[in-house]
């Protein structure tokens, strides 16, 4: 059963027996008033009747100066009961006209109802009157079969008009209510459309109340949803891309030794300097394989490990890093400028000198021979910043937003001339990351890029 169904029978049954309880003790309060009047009005009428004809006795008795005949006694009261009963009262003595003797005092006045065998009913008052030392029984009774049926037909009457006004009162609800109800009617069809793909539908949301607070609610639900949709989507190309790369990553240096071997095993005369040439190829293509599943390995292990923190001196891991790279930095004739202050900050210790190396690492393949390239460190504002700068090729603008994705390289061709696999910058992401820190490249082409690495420090943590 639908809402606007349950509040309309609802308020119908409601109305209905409201109306009908409270007309019910109304009129039924209103008829026992009346009929409450009506026997006090048939009771005081008997004490009139009993006193006028007790005053007409008392005349005749006077005025004969003795007592009166019985016969004379029963005239009076037959003239006097016929006197007064009239279209609303009927009044009458005992009916045998028999004279009752030894009446109780207390219970000598009696009233009762009851109907008649033609349906009619009837209130009776009686009472005594003694009469030349004789009792006597007058009796009124009055017709109130009207009363009763004034009663029957009121409650008949506010039964029907109960019905008809809890009708009007329900329909006139129910246009109300589904004036009320018509934004749940577009919040039902919006939330139709959104589970069946339509993840851009939106509420028209008007003026306040709860109703507009759900629609705006049922928005915010659908934008997260298309959202995070959004994100699956993204992640799931990521994945793909993610794979296709790393297959072509892995099949290109693998192509190159399992030919370069084959040659080596099907040519017979081969010589020294052409094994040695062949050799050197398989094993540069070795050690790039090797480069490239051990970043992966750090790159999976990143996302499926706990660090393992502890507070270190920033700039003897900096150092460190700076002082292995010594050896490649003079082979390609560059110059280091290094510049550092002690910090003490909560760090894994590997996965920070493999951060620091990469970007280093790439700042040399990157960079001319006789440039230089700096390797800067200061702390301010609660935080640690580390710049990395070179005076190499730099990276174009269309390409520099992709850089940190895996298997991506902006240059191809000199980045696998150089041994790189496109993995450094997305495992230096994943690094600063896992540390609450940022890493943000920026870069000219022919004049430099510059690698900046932000990391925010604890209360406690210092550079002394």
């Amino acid at each position: 059963m639908r809402l606007w169904q349950k509040v309309f029978l609802v308020t119908l049954v409601t109305v209905i027996l409201g109306i009908n309880a409270v007309s019910y003790v109304l009129i039924t309060k209103g008829f026992e008033i009346a009929f409450q009047s009506t026997k006090e009005g048939v009771v005081l009428y008997t004490a009139n009747v009993i006193t006028r004809i007790d005053s007409a006795y008392q005349k005749r008795m006077k005025a004969e100066a003795l007592a009166l005949p019985e016969e004379e006694v029963l005239k009076i009261v037959n003239e006097y009961c016929k006197k007064f009963t009239n279209n609303e009262f009927i009044v009458d003595f005992s009916n045998d006209g028999v004279v009752y003797n030894g009446v109780d005092e207390e219970n000598k006045n009696v009233i009762r109802m009851y109907e008649e065998s033609n349906g009619n009913r009837y209130i009776k008052s009686s009472d005594v009157i003694y009469l030349d030392g004789e009792v006597y029984r007058i009796a009124v009774k009055k017709n109130v079969t009207e009363v009763f049926t004034r009663f029957y037909d009121n409650i008949n009457y506010v039964q029907r008009a109960s019905t008809i006004i809890g009708l009007a009162i329900a329909f006139s609800l129910l246009f109300i209510i589904k004036l009320i109800l018509r934004p749940l009617q577009q919040i039902n069809d919006a939330t139709k459309e959104i589970s069946a793909g339509n993840y851009d539908r939106r509420i028209n949301v008007t003026g306040g109340g709860e109703i507009n607070e759900l629609s705006e609610n049922m928005n915010i639900m659908a934008t997260e949803i298309e959202k995070n949709l959004k994100h699956i989507e993204e992640l799931a190309e990521n994945r793909r891309v993610f794979i296709a790369n790393m297959t072509h990553e892995l099949k290109t240096p693998l192509t190159s030794i399992l030919g370069f071997a084959n040659i080596m095993k099907i040519k017979d005369n081969i010589t020294a300097s052409e094994r040695r040439k062949y050799a050197s190829i398989i094993e540069n293509e070795a050690k790039r394989l090797k480069e490239l599943s051990s970043k992966l390995m750090e790159l999976i292990l990143i996302d499926n490990t706990t660090l393992e923190t502890k507070p270190l001196d920033f700039y003897e891991v900096l150092y460190t890093v700076a002082e292995s790279m010594n050896i490649t930095l003079k082979a390609k004739e560059l110059s280091l400028v290094f510049s550092a202050e002690s910090v003490i900050m909560e760090m894994d210790e590997e996965l920070m000198k493999s951060l620091v190396y990469n970007v280093l690492d790439n700042a040399i393949k990157a960079s001319p021979p006789n440039s230089t390239i700096r390797l800067c460190e200061v702390c301010e504002g609660g935080y640690v910043t580390i710049t990395i700068s070179d005076e190499g090729m730099g990276i174009p603008k269309d390409k520099l937003l992709r850089v940190s994705e895996p298997f991506y390289m902006a240059d191809k061709a000199r980045s696998r001339k150089a041994g790189g696999a496109g993995i450094g910058l997305a495992l230096c992401k994943a690094v600063c990351e896992a540390h609450d820190g940022t890493m943000t490249i920026e870069s000219k082409e022919n004049i430099g890029t510059c690698v900046t690495l932000r990391f925010p420090l604890e209360e406690g943590e210092n550079g002394q």
